[in-house]
């Protein structure tokens, strides 16, 4: 990940929320005491960055002050005062370039993890009062009241900014107050510029100023500190849970895809299944019921050639819905829609009945209509045969299917005269495998044709309804939905409106 796309978090945008988060997870668990040198949590840094600013514009506007009142009234030769300009130079530009390294090129995790790192701002604070130090020796020998104004005022306010660096550095800043306003003091005391008691009153003067301005700086920007620093460890525990979220997520993903690769394999075996076995069977179901017709067709004198044909339907229903059942898949297999007259499928599936219904003494009546729909016809034939099936099964008398317009919907019944079914097994009748007592009394099977009725119906999304009363029959009925009447409707309208024309 580039630092340029990085959602990071820092002030500066150079640092990612992993790298800070492991700094700021270092520096939780790290002692108070390696704290003294350095603070690294982004608020810090951040004061630092600021407050070095400040350290560095006022020490550098002091310095060219003294070097253009130097030149106005000289007091050295000008071989030393170059000398002294050209360190300074060095100096200042020595102290940018660690404050650079440290602060721009150094991670925060790096810095956390370095206490050599951090002894950084104590090298910077020692090089600032080295130059102080030769700068105050140099010219606070001079006798004119500007020179010790503009030395005065500008330890003064670089003192100013490096106490506001207390929080981030604390022995740096220590050690650049005490070292340069100890060289400045003993020095005018030494020259005899102050008297011993304007000594002590100077002395309590400006350590009482410097004071109040650190002690100010520090309790106005601790607590937003704290808070920076509470607030990074909170980002940085949710960058945890985001990065294990992530990995929680890929793996996820992989198990979902490997998943969906088996589905699809699953799938596609059984569908080249489906095709095979049902081929094969067809075969010999219309083997076993020409030998059954070249036998004379009478039951009585070929019952085992009979049972044979009995047996072979038997094993073509149930693998044809064994197989259905199991190359479903809800999420890959999808509706072919297109316009679906009833009427033709009716008749079609009272011809594939009418000598199963005869056999049962079951009467089978298919109600004309002349109804529409905009639907799969494979899946819509298949609930319907299904159906059928059951009704047959189930009932002595009659099994009536017809059609009728429900409001804007088409509700497609199945009625029969069966033992019917009991209101608690409504719902368990379509769990795969399910079968009431009565059926396992009376019928054979696995139980799979309502399950496989009620996922083809799910997917074309059409609600299945029951109503029963045992002793008397059941009504199972399709409700199609309002859309695929009104879209079989939108299609036949042109054709009217061009039979109209023509």
């Amino acid at each position: 990940m580039s630092r340029s796309t990085t959602n990071s978090f820092s002030p500066d945008h150079r640092f990612s929320r992993a790298e800070v988060a492991e700094a700021v997870d270092l520096v939780a668990s790290e002692p108070r005491k390696k704290r003294l040198l350095m603070n690294v949590t982004m608020g810090h840094r951040t004061l630092a960055i600021r407050q070095s600013a400040v350290t560095t514009l006022v020490g550098v506007l002091t310095m060219l002050a003294l070097y253009l009142t130097e030149s106005a009234a000289p007091s050295l030769d000008g071989q030393s005062l170059n000398f002294w300009a050209l360190v300074t130079v060095v100096n200042v530009v020595a102290r940018l370039a660690l404050y650079r390294w440290l602060f721009s090129l150094q991670k925060p995790v790096d810095v956390a993890r370095s206490t050599a790192t951090r002894v950084v701002p104590l090298a910077i604070a020692v090089l600032a009062t080295v130059q102080w130090i030769w700068s105050i020796e140099l010219f606070g020998s001079h006798q004119s009241i500007a020179f010790l104004f503009i030395l005065f005022a500008g330890l003064f306010g670089t003192s100013v900014a490096v106490a506001g660096m207390w929080p981030t550095a604390p022995i740096a800043s220590i050690t650049y107050l005490l070292a340069t306003w100890g060289s400045l003091f003993r020095h005018l005391f030494s020259a005899d510029s102050f008297s011993a008691p304007m000594m002590v009153a100077s002395v309590l003067g400006v350590s009482i100023v410097l004071w109040a301005c650190a002690y100010l700086q520090v309790q106005r920007v601790q607590t937003i500190l704290d808070r920076s620093d509470e607030v990074d460890l909170l980002v940085a525990s949710l960058h945890r849970a985001n990065e294990e979220l992530k990995s929680t997520n890929a793996t996820l993903n992989s198990m979902r895809n490997a998943a969906a690769s088996e589905l699809e394999s699953r799938s596609m075996f059984f569908s080249s299944a489906s095709h095979d076995f049902r081929q094969r069977l067809h075969a010999m179901n219309l083997l076993s019921n020409a030998a059954l017709s070249a036998a004379g067709g009478d039951k009585t004198e070929s019952p085992s050639l009979k049972r044979l044909v009995d047996s072979v339907e038997d094993v073509e229903r149930y693998v044809t819905d064994v197989l259905d059942f199991a190359r479903f898949d809800g999420n890959a297999m999808h509706a072919d829609r297109k316009r679906v007259e009833l009427q033709p499928l009716f008749q079609r599936l009272e011809l594939n009945f009418e000598d199963i219904a005869s056999e049962q003494g079951v009467t089978l009546l298919f109600r004309s209509t002349d109804i529409v729909l905009f639907s799969d016809l494979s899946m819509l034939q298949r609930i319907l045969e299904n159906l059928v099936s059951n009704a047959i099964k189930f009932t002595s008398g009659r099994v009536i299917v017809a059609a009728r317009r429900r409001a804007d919907a088409v509700a497609i019944q199945v009625w029969d005269q069966g033992t019917g079914i009991a209101h608690d097994d409504h719902r368990a009748i379509f769990t795969p495998f399910y079968r009431s007592t009565t059926a396992e009394r009376n019928h054979r099977g696995v139980g799979l044709g309502l399950a496989v009725v009620k996922r083809f119906a799910d997917c074309l999304g059409y609600p299945i309804q029951v109503r029963s009363h045992l002793g008397r029959g059941t009504v199972m009925t399709l409700v199609v939905s309002p859309t695929d009447v009104a879209r079989a409707n939108e299609r036949l309208e042109p054709c009217i409106d061009r039979c109209a024309d023509d």
